[in-house]
């Protein structure tokens, strides 16, 4: 690109060719430039909602463990006293 402007400000005759690669060179670049800007823009807009949605997730996964354990706890006290209870009317049957 520095090549192409030397050659623009220096070349006399024929600089309206030099010029027009010159200028279609730096419209590429911008088109280009432009294109990764939007596409950069885009990938961090698509995180921002993934890391929104992880978060998200994130809080209901430890709400439905949280539950579960709950239910669990409860559920493991009523096996338990169902099995004492269990057990002390066989204890109570050989007596």
């Amino acid at each position: 690109m520095n090549e192409d402007l030397q050659l623009t400000l220096t070349v006399p005759s024929g600089g309206n060719d030099s010029r027009q690669r010159f200028h279609d060179s730096i419209e590429h670049m911008k088109d280009t430039s432009e294109f990764i800007n939007e596409y950069l823009i885009k990938i961090r807009e698509e995180s921002s909602k993934l890391s929104a949605h992880a978060s998200q997730m994130e809080e209901t996964q430890i709400k439905c463990i949280s539950e579960f354990q709950n239910v669990f706890k409860e559920r493991s006290k009523i096996d338990f006293e169902k099995l004492i209870a269990n057990m002390t009317d066989l204890v109570t049957r050989l007596t």
